[in-house]
């Protein structure tokens, strides 16, 4: 289960650990489905429905991670192509915030039924995410553990 010591999910809420500060930048939000049982979606922090909702950018955006107490934590990202039927593709990097160079790069492809990617980070770093294919690249939730 991931998310159990904090998350993000696009246009619902948000509940960082106390060790994490956040940003983002270049993004957009956008609400594919605001209330679904479909169990690709994410489900709601305060609700037992799901929402089908999602960060994204034409070119490529940022998340910048900033873990400040010095241990190592996992963070993952889940990704959902909601309705492109697999013709989304889309590069996630993992860099130094402060030296920018390439710690990890992935490649996203066919993920119309979600994928979580899952780093064990530490310090500071930005994730980039940017759109290869024809559609916009997407991340639909942030989570700490």
């Amino acid at each position: 289960m991931y998310g159990t010591e904090g998350y993000a999910i696009a246009k619902d809420s948000t509940n960082y650990p106390t060790y994490a500060q956040v940003s983002f930048a270049n993004q957009s939000d956008f609400v594919w489905a605001a209330s679904t049982t479909d169990v690709r979606a994410l489900q709601k922090a305060a609700t037992a429905d799901r929402i089908a909702s999602t960060w994204y950018s034409a070119s490529s955006f940022n998340i910048d991670v900033n873990l400040t107490d010095g241990n190592w934590h996992q963070v993952g990202l889940y990704c959902l192509d909601w309705g492109t039927n697999n013709e989304r593709i889309e590069t996630i990097d993992i860099l130094d915030a402060v030296g920018g160079g390439v710690l990890d790069s992935r490649s996203l492809s066919a993920f119309s039924n979600g994928k979580y990617l899952i780093w064990n980070l530490k310090g500071h770093a930005n994730i980039r995410i940017t759109r290869i294919g024809a559609y916009n690249g997407v991340v639909n939730g942030l989570f700490f553990k």
